[in-house]
């Protein structure tokens, strides 16, 4: 009966327990907190990248003063919870070099900043404030600030952000953009759903938008400028300076990442029944009955490219589906280079074969395709750089006729020479048997020179073995065998490969041209082999439209930090000095989490990896595989590996995809050396488990106080304070002890009575 008793005692003890340490719990507050990083005034905001708040208040920034938080020169309303990139306009005139980001209460009228002290002072934690110092990297004015800054153009940037293409034109640019004015707008009549029409819209807008930098003095008379939208724009200077008929009343308006022209009135792109009769689809001809190489034979003029292609075994490539565009030297070009060196070619097939690979992109780009500046992706892997100048329309070095010879699989455009690879430009010096081996082209770049020995010097990071040997594996190698199974896109398979792919072998001997570990760490030797689980993964990078992505892309960096969304992910990646690494050829497929998969993250978890480097690096090698993965290329249980060494595992569902436990919010962001696959959680490879710091209070030389006085200097990140739901948990542990004892001693009483 006794014992009987005190269980029925214990167990109501550990229930009542249980039940406070619940209660405690759920109606425990956030820890609060911001985090920032380093970086440039744009438009006048800074980024707050996160803040965790119990209820709706104000990230204020301070300037300095004297190594403390100083005057206030911004603020920006918050709710209460988590919120993610906070823009914060500031007063840039009074900003320092050094701002501190501060969580202030509101505490007087609702949504009414009146602090900096009472009523809506600094939020505390423990006895230090909430904040987070940064440092100002520069400055940029975009074209939407320079137009904001302008004042005259309300209604233009009302339907920029309607189309959302104000995130586009703060991108890098450059831009040129002919602005209508808010009397332009008023002179103008549009249709009266435009505005309820995004994507109307968005395609009148984009067709105010020239890809490129233009200023007034860069136009001339009759000049015809492409547009983002597709469209084309005349310059006429012969009464005054014109675009399309329209005056151009205000030139030069200058940005970082671009130029304003205002016009006094809204351009409207041509309808399809305006479109000029030329601009009809041709009727078809026999020669785009004819696949590249048969319209190569038939013109007459390409017989050495055509001997180049047999002996390089690339014929049935580009006889197969494609499309191709093919930047064909005519036989002039070839004769203009010095004696012996097509011979010499001809003797050393693998550098041959990346020649001819680079005058080769996968797609079709036709000549109105072709914009000053563009570049693109060769199937060398390389990439070629478009100009336009006095003699017309340039590749690299080479002079461009500007007829399309279109064929059934995709277009010749005829150049006058030869194109070399980077740093490929001097000669090659043919012996006097015209048979160079690879140890005699050190004339030739490393870039072009695949050393067929699989020797443990080997640097060949772009090397297109044509002999299958057995030391490289097949899913890495250029064979280019005229093998019936070869596909004819340019994709780096086990028969065509990586001439658009890094071996990415992580060896001691090879360079880090693409290096695959991205961090010299001794845990992490990250070897990047392209084994069978990485078949996706080894696929060529496609090559996009010059209209894809309407305003073009930079590299993978560039387009994080042009989105806007990724600045936790551009932080992480800098302080693993892997922003670089992302920065390179490529390609890469980089599963990114945006800010608020950071935010979601347990509290302390972010600082903790930014405190450790080695892990740090470790999980971020995680979110990247190589190569350049598109999510049509994605299928149901498919496993991919990630430069870390693990795989990641796809899951597709009703054209939902996902990674591992993620979503994939935003696929097939491109960029010039990859693609961007947006997702809405952090993954940690198998095994790992990243251990949150321990609830503590924080010290108080850790933040500046209340007084933010000079002695209170804040270095570094704030270390993340206890959480009241760890001291529920606490609370809870030290009530059932009480009352467990309590009943042990009611219990005792009863027997002794």
């Amino acid at each position: 009966m006794q014992k009987r008793f005190l269980f029925i005692g214990f167990l109501i003890t550990l229930l009542i327990s249980a039940l406070i340490g619940t209660v405690f719990a759920q109606t425990s507050p956030f820890t609060p907190e911001i985090f920032t990083v380093d970086q440039d005034v744009v438009d006048g905001t800074v980024r707050v990248v996160r803040v965790t708040a119990n209820e709706a208040g104000f990230v204020v920034i301070h300037a300095d003063d004297n190594g403390s938080p100083g005057p206030v020169i911004g603020y920006a309303p918050i709710p209460a919870g988590v919120s993610a990139n906070v823009i914060v306009p500031i007063d840039v005139d009074a900003a320092t070099d050094t701002l501190y980001a501060m969580l202030h209460v509101d505490g007087g009228e609702a949504d009414v900043y009146e602090g900096p002290g009472d009523p809506d002072g600094p939020v505390m934690r423990g006895d230090a404030v909430v904040v987070h110092p940064f440092a100002i990297t520069g400055e940029k004015t975009t074209i939407v600030g320079a137009a904001t800054s302008a004042g005259d153009f309300t209604n233009l940037l009302a339907a920029l952000d309607e189309a959302g293409l104000t995130k586009t034109l703060k991108g890098d640019g450059p831009f040129t953009v002919f602005a209508p004015n808010d009397a332009a707008f008023a002179a103008t009549t549009l249709p009266a759903d435009l505005m309820s029409d995004p994507a109307a819209l968005a395609d009148l807008l984009n067709y105010h938008v020239v890809p490129g930098l233009y200023t007034a003095a860069d136009l001339t008379d009759g000049m015809t400028l492409e547009t983002a939208q597709g469209g084309q724009l005349v310059i006429d200077l012969s009464d005054g300076a014109k675009v399309n008929g329209i005056n151009i009343s205000g030139p030069d308006v200058m940005a970082d990442n671009g130029v304003i022209h205002v016009i006094d009135a809204v351009l409207m792109p041509p309808t399809e029944e305006e479109a000029p009769e030329e601009e009809a689809a041709p009727e078809e001809t026999e020669a785009a009955t004819m696949d590249i190489v048969d319209t190569a034979i038939a013109a007459g003029n390409f017989t050495t490219l055509i001997k180049a292609l047999e002996a390089a075994d690339l014929v049935d490539t580009l006889k197969s589906e494609g499309p191709f565009t093919v930047f064909a030297p005519t036989d002039e070009a070839f004769a203009q280079l010095p004696e012996g060196t097509v011979d010499a070619l001809l003797a050393d097939i693998d550098t041959l074969t990346q020649v001819l690979l680079y005058h080769v992109v996968p797609g079709v780009l036709l000549s109105d395709d072709l914009t000053d500046g563009m570049e693109a992706e060769t199937a060398q892997g390389a990439n070629i750089v478009f100009t336009k100048g006095a003699d017309g329309l340039m590749v690299n070095d080479a002079l461009i006729d500007p007829a399309d010879v279109e064929a059934s699989n995709g277009v010749i455009q005829v150049i006058d020479k030869l194109i070399l690879p980077p740093l490929a430009e001097p000669a090659v010096e043919p012996t006097a048997e015209a048979t160079p081996t690879v140890e005699a082209m050190e004339e030739m770049t490393a870039t072009v020179e695949p050393t067929v020995e699989a020797a443990e010097e080997m640097t060949a990071t772009v090397e297109p073995t044509v002999e299958a040997t057995a030391e490289m594996t097949a899913t890495v190698e250029p064979t280019m065998e005229a093998t019936e199974e070869m596909t004819a896109t340019v994709e780096a398979t086990e028969e065509m490969t990586a001439t658009v792919e890094p071996t990415m072998e992580a060896t001691e001997e090879m360079t880090a041209t693409v290096e695959p570990t991205m961090a010299a760490t001794e845990e992490m030797t990250a070897t990047v082999e392209a084994t069978a689980e990485m078949t996706s993964t080894a696929e060529a990078t496609p090559t996009p439209s010059p209209t894809e992505e309407a305003m073009g892309a930079g590299n993978i960096v560039d387009v994080f930090e042009a989105d806007g969304n990724f600045t936790i992910l551009l932080a992480a990646l800098s302080a693993t000095g892997l922003d670089e690494t992302l920065t390179g050829e490529g390609p890469f497929t980089i599963f990114a989490p945006t800010d608020s998969a950071f935010a979601a993250l347990p509290e302390g978890t972010l600082d903790s990896l930014l405190a450790d480097p080695d892990a740090l690096t470790n999980v971020l090698l995680y979110h990247v595989a190589p190569g350049a993965v598109m999510s049509s290329d994605l299928t149901d249980g498919q496993s991919i590996g990630t430069v870390q060494g693990s795989p990641v595992t796809i899951g597709v569902s009703d054209g939902a995809y996902t990674v591992n436990d993620a979503n994939i919010t935003g696929p097939d962001m491109v960029a010039s050396n990859g693609i961007i696959h947006a997702i809405d959680a952090v993954l940690l490879p198998p095994d790992m488990s990243v251990e949150t710091p321990a609830a503590e209070t924080p010290a108080a030389e850790a933040t500046p106080t209340a007084e933010a006085g000079a002695g209170n200097e804040p270095t570094g990140m704030p270390s993340t304070g206890g959480s009241f739901a760890g001291g529920a948990t606490s609370a809870g542990l030290v009530v059932m002890m009480l009352m467990a004892l309590a009943a042990v001693a009611y219990v005792e009483k009863r027997r002794g009575a």
